[in-house]
């Protein structure tokens, strides 16, 4: 559905890798190239089978991340196929933490969300490190999109 290496959009890139159903990939600069000098960044993966929830992974730089299609997939979050015509999210991550729950309920019969990215609101997920806010949403006309954010920016949902 959706791929960011730190606050790049990498979707196409983590396709190609994808084989039989199966992704197997290191979280690097040498794979997606360094896209926030300086900083480490995470690889966030959005994905599902079918019609299935939609499911996160995350991995830090340098690290691997493998995704099979046998596993037991674990975090599935809202049904994109049960869509209520409010903008809702779907999954999202501040650093290498899933933070879908406190972003759903932050925008939860409001329709729309501008929300600041920094630890005040998400918490230090990753100490002395730079993050990013990455959210996959349904938006309000049915449309399944992703956005992302360096920390301290502020990301507006609607």
């Amino acid at each position: 559905m959706a791929a960011y290496y730190g606050p790049t959009q990498v979707t196409e890139l983590v396709q190609s890798k994808v084989e039989d159903n199966n992704l197997a990939v290191e979280a690097s600069n040498s794979v997606f190239g360094n896209t926030w000098e300086d900083v480490k960044k995470s690889l966030v993966v959005f994905y599902q089978y079918g019609d299935s929830k939609v499911y996160l992974r995350v991995a830090g730089e340098d690290e691997s991340m493998e995704i099979f299609r046998d596993d037991e997939h674990q975090g599935g979050h809202f049904d994109p196929q049960a869509y209520t015509g409010m903008t809702r999210v779907l999954a999202a991550v501040y650093g290498p933490e899933d933070v879908t729950k406190l972003l759903a309920g932050m925008l939860a019969d409001k329709g729309e969300l501008e929300v600041h990215a920094d630890n005040s609101v998400f918490g230090d997920t990753w100490l002395e490190a730079q993050k990013t806010l990455v959210v996959l949403y349904q938006a309000c006309d049915g449309e399944i999109k992703s956005e992302a954010v360096k920390e301290s920016a502020t990301m507006r949902l609607e």
